[in-house]
C-alpha cells in the first residue's frame, strides 16, 4: 500500500503549529524562528530546509504601487 505525503494541516499539528502558520512560513510571507524552521525541516525529512526558511526568506512585497495608489485616492 503506498503511503500518503503529509499534508500542511498533518505537518503543523506535529510540530505543534497552526496549519495557516506553517503556510505563511513555506510561502515566504513570515520567518519562522530557528526553532520552528528545524521543527519543520525534521518533520518534512528534509524537504525544507531550516536554512532557507530562516535566512532565505523573501517578504513579499505589500504591493507599494497599490498602497501608493490608494494613498493617492484617500488624501485626494
Amino acid at each position: 500500500m503506498k503511503k500518503k505525503p503529509l499534508t500542511q494541516r498533518k505537518i503543523a499539528e506535529k510540530i505543534g503549529i497552526h496549519f495557516v502558520y506553517l503556510n505563511a512560513i513555506l510561502r515566504g510571507r513570515v520567518r519562522p524562528s530557528p526553532q520552528i524552521a528545524m521543527a519543520i525541516e525534521k518533520a518534512t525529512k528534509g524537504k525544507y530546509d531550516a536554512y532557507d526558511l530562516v535566512f532565505k526568506f523573501k517578504k513579499r512585497k505589500a504591493k507599494d504601487d497599490e498602497v501608493s495608489r490608494l494613498r493617492q485616492a484617500v488624501s485626494g
